[in-house]
């Protein structure tokens, strides 16, 4: 006690020094808490005020100590508000334990340096005393700002349910800040009372704000988890409807094929036993129509049947949906394969809009040079996935390969080998500009084989901006075009 008597009493402006690093400290802990942002120009503006505000009120505790504190508290309060610039009821009990937690770590720094004095054999209180006390204020405040548990600040007090605890505190912090503790009316052991009672105070409010994160942690953990749950609940659905799609469909076949064996043993037993060649002809006649009839119809389950896996954006999915339907028209089998969501690529890359006209333009692409190669059974397979954790989306078909003059002006004008289908040559152009946005690569691959596909056409999402050409017919592509702005590998 003696300390704090002699700082209190030696001078004005020790008071005053003092008291603004209580107020800035204070102002340190809320800002922090509350995660607000002050310009340089506000910074400023707040120690300059802490000054002035300090020694006005140094000066009116000579007579009016407690009202003066008073004053201080509710001044301090209106100006952490103006900061934050949230006038909610909240704010005040955010407010008082900042400055609460700010006289306690005074308190603390005050009792280490008093401790010093004492071990090295000094009684007088010095100037810098108080200035290592301030420093020492001020170390101790950001420090405890840092510890893991309070750098997100304090926000289980924005929650309602614990303003209640908070204003408790508030109005203790106000009975307490308001003591003079230098009034010879109060004796010795009055004052270790109170200096004790405070002590086991804030040892009672760091437990219990420690207690309050762990519960706040795991609420967030339990809803996360809650998110996670649904999330995968919302996926087992998915694939429960697909299976039942699934059953569905083999349920009409083979009801259907039940009936069919029936009078296709029956036909069989007419074709084996009649001698009459043309009667056997008319007889195999009927066996291939209803074979060809019953293929028409499978076809037909399987377009209304087929569920394509979710990409994560309905409105894609939809867009496959309908690609999908295009394609099966044709006679093509279209299939999509999702190993990775588009949640991601939507979010913060590329719009869902420019994916939607990717896709469009590109499928529908593959559809021609599909029915331009003029084959049975057509394929195209649309994936998503992240090789090497890069982004890329894949269209593959089992179409004709783009001849040189293509891949020569593709993207620089419009061009197409496919205008009596269809094609305007406008879909490349778009492609360019949609991945010179995001710094994409268009990369097209040619396979030799030509099955299960012939080529490949991908936009991967690193950054490169590339054009690539992957091919097994390098040398002669190498040969007749000519671009600075194309790679060709094989």
């Amino acid at each position: 006690m003696e300390f704090f008597e002699s700082i209190s009493g030696s001078s004005m402006i020790l008071t005053s020094v003092s008291l603004s690093a209580t107020y800035l400290c204070a102002l340190y802990i809320y800002v922090k808490s509350v995660k607000a942002k002050l310009s340089k120009k506000s910074i400023f503006m707040f120690i300059l005020f802490s000054f002035i505000f300090s020694i006005t009120i140094t000066a009116a505790e000579q007579n009016y100590f407690s009202v003066s504190r008073l004053i201080f508290l509710i001044l301090t309060i209106c100006s952490f508000v103006l900061a934050d610039k949230k006038y909610e009821l909240r704010v005040i009990p955010m407010s008082m334990i900042a400055i609460g937690l700010s006289h306690g770590i005074k308190m603390i720094s005050a009792a280490a340096v008093a401790l010093i004095d004492t071990f090295v054999g000094l009684r007088d209180v010095s100037f810098m005393d108080l200035y290592v006390s301030v420093a020492v204020h001020f170390v101790l405040t950001v420090m405890f700002m840092r510890i893991r548990r309070f750098q997100n600040g304090f926000s289980f007090f924005r929650e309602k349910e614990n303003i209640s605890i908070g204003l408790i505190i508030s109005g203790i912090i106000v009975i307490l800040s308001c003591f003079d503790f230098k009034d010879e009316r109060y004796t010795t052991i009055a004052l270790f009372i109170i200096v004790f009672g405070i002590l086991i105070s804030a040892i009672g409010l760091v437990i219990w704000i420690r207690r309050k994160i762990t519960m706040l942690y795991r609420k967030r953990l339990e809803s996360r988890a809650e998110v996670h749950y649904q999330a995968m609940l919302e996926e087992k659905d998915k694939y429960i409807e697909q299976l039942l799609k699934c059953n569905e469909f083999l349920s009409k076949v083979v009801h259907r094929d039940n009936h069919l064996m029936g009078a296709l043993q029956h036909t069989i037993g007419q074709y084996l036993n009649s001698n009459d060649e043309s009667e056997r002809e008319r007889i195999l006649g009927e066996i291939l129509t209803m074979a060809e009839e019953r293929s028409e119809i499978i076809r037909k389950e399987q377009i209304s049947s087929k569920v394509l896996p979710s990409t994560g954006v309905s409105m894609i999915d939809g867009t496959l949906g309908e690609l999908y339907i295009k394609a099966a028209a044709h006679n093509i089998d279209f299939d999509v394969t999702v190993s990775e969501q588009l949640h991601y690529l939507v979010n913060n890359i590329l719009s869902q809009t420019d994916i939607q006209t990717l896709l469009c333009d590109h499928i529908k692409d593959a559809v021609i040079a599909v029915e331009s190669a003029g084959h049975i059974s057509g394929k195209i397979l649309v994936s998503f996935a992240m090789p090497d954790s890069i982004y890329e989306i894949a269209v593959k078909d089992n179409g004709i390969d783009f001849d040189s003059d293509t891949l020569q002006k593709l993207g620089t004008e419009r061009v197409t080998t496919h205008a009596g289908s269809g094609g305007s040559g406008i879909g490349f152009m778009t492609t360019f500009e949609t991945l010179r946005k995001v710094q994409a690569s268009l990369i097209i691959t040619e396979y030799k084989e030509k099955q299960p596909f012939s080529k490949s056409v991908a936009f991967r999402f690193d950054g490169q901006n590339q054009f690539i050409i992957r091919t097994y017919r390098k040398n002669a592509l190498a040969a007749s075009i000519l671009r600075h702005d194309l790679i060709i590998t094989s």
